[in-house]
């Protein structure tokens, strides 16, 4: 079960890596990337029961192109139903819900140059082509950015919730004892009245968020681009 396409830099990578498959050696660590397609407006996030199309395998179609990405080791992965078009990363934390799309058909339908400059942008050959001595290519670095930014962001908001948010929420708890329940100061023994059906209740005190908030998608308010969405 593999992959429709290997995507090769050219024609001479191409023949190197058939030389290789010859040779029962693995191809695929020449191949800048991975492509699976699929008929036209197929559901990229769900199985097609009985229909003749798939007659090779009626599999969610973005399981599939997760399980090329691990199975071949490329770093990226292509994903497309001819209308829809998805770019799979291999570092991303959640590989089956972070991915970069391009409406293509509501793009050339409504002549949304913006879509179409993404699309060319993100899926041309050159944006999956080493641009440094590092290796890192454009979709690298725009990864590595989008995470910088996800990291900031986090910061921001830790601030934003623990020194902003939680005085206030605070400070309305206190206002609602003092008003609805004529609580003028909280001491010990009241909090304990009200500490006590919530440890009853949960089985002890509610723990804290240790899970860390992060901005796994940096999405458009344009409509037909997603990008690297966490659903």
């Amino acid at each position: 079960n593999v992959p429709d396409y290997a995507l090769f830099a050219d024609a001479k990578t191409k023949q190197e890596a058939y030389r290789l498959q010859k040779e029962a050696q693995p191809f695929y660590p020449l191949a800048l990337a991975i492509c699976d397609a699929k008929y036209w407006g197929r559901v990229l996030d769900a199985e097609s029961r009985n229909d003749a199309r798939d007659a090779l395998t009626n599999a969610n179609p973005s399981f599939q192109i997760i399980n090329y990405l691990v199975g071949t080791d490329v770093a990226w992965g292509i994903l497309t139903n001819g209308k829809v078009w998805r770019l799979y990363g291999q570092r991303v934390r959640s590989r089956i819900t972070t991915f970069f799309e391009v409406d293509l058909a509501g793009a050339l339908a409504t002549n949304d140059q913006v879509a179409l400059q993404y699309f060319v942008l993100f899926f041309r050959r050159a944006a999956f082509q080493a641009q440094s001595a590092s290796g890192e290519n454009f979709l690298d670095h725009v990864l590595d950015e989008s995470t910088g930014y996800a990291v900031a962001v986090q910061g921001e908001l830790k601030e934003l919730v623990f020194e902003r948010v939680a005085p206030l929420l605070v400070q309305g708890f206190v206002a609602w004892r003092r008003t609805e329940q004529g609580i003028a100061s909280e001491t010990p023994g009241t909090l304990a009245e009200f500490i006590s059906p919530m440890t009853k209740a949960s089985g002890n005190l509610p723990a804290r968020i240790t899970r860390p908030i992060t901005l796994s998608s940096i999405s458009s308010n344009r409509p037909l681009i997603r990008s690297w969405r966490n659903a």
